[in-house]
């Protein structure tokens, strides 16, 4: 199950143009250099990962914004962000917060909807709003599958 999870995400990783720093167990994390691609990837990755019927649905966070490399794998602000999004999402949502959701509807208009903000308290950060996105007028990523 983890084997085809991580195939079939980095299919979706690398036909959207993204890039994977690594996976851990039954996590990936990627890169992406828009925030359109981000969003693309991200709801991809939830609407085909949850369309399988081996795998369970994923859950999704995703932050727009600077962080830094080393080795090989990025850290900052934004990757734990990202990360604790993950953490208190629903299954088969993408979580994104404020300032990603901006970036994404400029790079991106009418491409991705947007539910209502919710206050969460995210460990180590503290209360954000974060608002579940989902697909619009964007076409679905050709995965040739």
């Amino acid at each position: 199950m983890v084997g085809r999870f991580e195939s079939l995400s980095r299919d979706i990783i690398s036909v959207g143009g993204g890039r994977v720093v690594k996976t851990v167990g039954d996590e990936i994390m990627f890169l992406a250099d828009t925030p359109e691609d981000g969003a693309q990837i991200a709801v991809s990755l939830s609407e085909t990962i949850g369309a399988d019927p081996d795998l369970p649905p994923v859950r999704v966070g995703l932050s727009w914004g600077s962080m830094f490399s080393r080795y090989g794998d990025v850290f900052g602000p934004t990757v734990n962000l990202a990360a604790r999004m993950e953490s208190v999402a629903r299954p088969g949502a993408v979580l994104v917060d404020a300032d990603t959701a901006s970036a994404i509807t400029q790079a991106a208009p009418g491409g991705f909807a947007l539910g209502e903000g919710e206050e969460v308290d995210l460990h180590g950060i503290g209360t954000v709003t974060v608002q579940e996105m989902s697909r619009a007028g964007s076409a679905p990523l050709d995965l040739g599958l």
